[in-house]
């Protein structure tokens, strides 16, 4: 079923709202309105709250996150992170976000520069892997390729997807070496064709200038492939994928031994400052004058008079929360609150893949709650595919 809601006005001097933000945050019952805007300035003139924290962390947050996902994770160790929480919640955000910067200091350069570099190795492994396909694919032509004086062997890389473009090339090369040219294509892998192309080297400016004007990848062998013959080439592309898989290895370690030391304090820091970032963000809802600030929204009817009470120990009189009257209009714009018993909450997510009853709207998700396993059962009534679905649902 929908919770009745009331319609609420939080006011308070102006230094009292970090706290007051803190509670209904914490409380997480309170849905947010506008108060700058829904309050007419003839009345009281507020302005809306803006917290220069607010960019500080988001640009702080973002750093925070790129570092944790260059760190390979390890196992969480509750007790310290329960300890650097601790820590944390006693501090500001000023505070906060300055350890988080000393953090940022050591470890942004280091671990940019070694994810960069491993990610480089890895394609130079991937770029020796293609450059072994094609040296095998043309490696039966090797005793022909010395009485080919004066010709030049130039490999394609083309897209199974785009095949079709390989006989207009073989056309316009015919064209340009009148004729004079042999061209033959196979797999490389699933994905790309190898086109291998011979022709004489006094044809070589116009094939490659009409090669770069059709886009086509064309294949360069790195310079210290040059002249050799192919069991050395074989053999320098295997030396260096190993070199390259050692260097990640180590790159590995060094980021293994970043995360033994920082990885419990940044899944912490990560998490609190999401949670600070969230809340800075309700702050431009609220309104504040030269001394009060003023806090607008909906509370579902359950909860107003703990909320008041709890308010009430902590602040005194001196923060007060008054329930407004409504009117039809105001009533269309109340949020929707689910108040349900367990069994029917897993099917709450089934209304929501649709849309959310308006307030003062019957829920359906009750009666979804009887029917949707009956008419799935009629639907699936064997009981093998029954047992297994149970199996997977449990």
């Amino acid at each position: 079923m929908l919770q009745s809601m009331k319609r609420i006005q939080v006011i308070g001097p102006k230094k009292e709202l970090s706290r007051v933000v803190d509670f209904l945050y914490d409380a997480g019952t309170v849905h947010l309105e506008n108060a700058s805007a829904e309050i007419s300035r003839k009345e009281i003139i507020l302005d809306p709250v803006k917290l220069d924290a607010a960019v500080s962390i988001q640009d702080v947050l973002g750093k925070i996150r790129a570092i944790f996902s260059t760190l390979p994770p390890i196992a969480d160790d509750t007790d310290r992170q329960a300890a650097i929480q601790n820590a944390l919640e006693a501090k500001s955000y000023d505070q906060i976000i300055g350890q988080a910067k000393v953090v940022i200091r050591e470890l942004e350069n280091t671990t940019r520069e070694l994810a960069a570099k491993k990610s480089e190795l890895a394609l130079s492994i991937t770029a020796l892997d293609r450059y072994a396909k094609v040296l095998s694919i043309i490696q039966p032509m090797e005793k022909e390729l010395p009485a080919l004086e004066g010709f030049e062997v130039t490999i394609l890389l083309i897209q199974r997807e785009h095949a079709a473009v390989i006989d207009l090339i073989k056309k316009e090369i015919a064209a340009i070496t009148r004729n004079h040219f042999e061209m033959i294509s196979t797999a490389v892998d699933n994905e790309t064709l190898a086109t291998i192309m011979v022709f004489s080297k006094q044809h070589s400016e116009e094939v490659h200038s009409f090669i770069y004007s059709v886009n086509v990848n064309e294949v360069r062998l790195p310079r210290e492939y040059t002249g050799r013959p192919f069991f050395e080439m074989f053999a320098l592309i295997e030396e260096q994928k190993m070199k390259s898989r050692n260097e990640i290895a180590s790159i590995e370690k060094q980021l293994a031994s970043l995360s033994s030391i920082w990885y419990q304090e940044l899944v912490v820091l990560r998490r609190h400052l999401e949670d600070i970032h969230d809340e800075v963000g309700m702050y431009e809802n609220f309104g504040t004058s030269a001394y009060t600030f003023v806090i607008m929204g909906w509370i579902p009817k359950k909860h107003l008079r703990t909320t008041q009470a709890k308010i009430q120990k902590m602040f005194g009189g001196r923060v007060i929360i008054r329930e407004l009257s409504v009117t039809g209009e105001d009533m269309k714009r109340a949020p929707v609150w689910y108040d349900n018993p367990a069994w029917v909450k897993p099917f709450e997510f089934v209304m929501k893949l649709s849309s959310l009853p308006k307030y003062q709207e019957i829920d359906p998700s009750p009666v979804l709650a009887i029917f949707f396993p009956l008419f799935f059962g009629l639907m699936v009534g064997d009981i093998g595919y029954g047992l297994i679905i149970l199996a997977i649902g449990l």
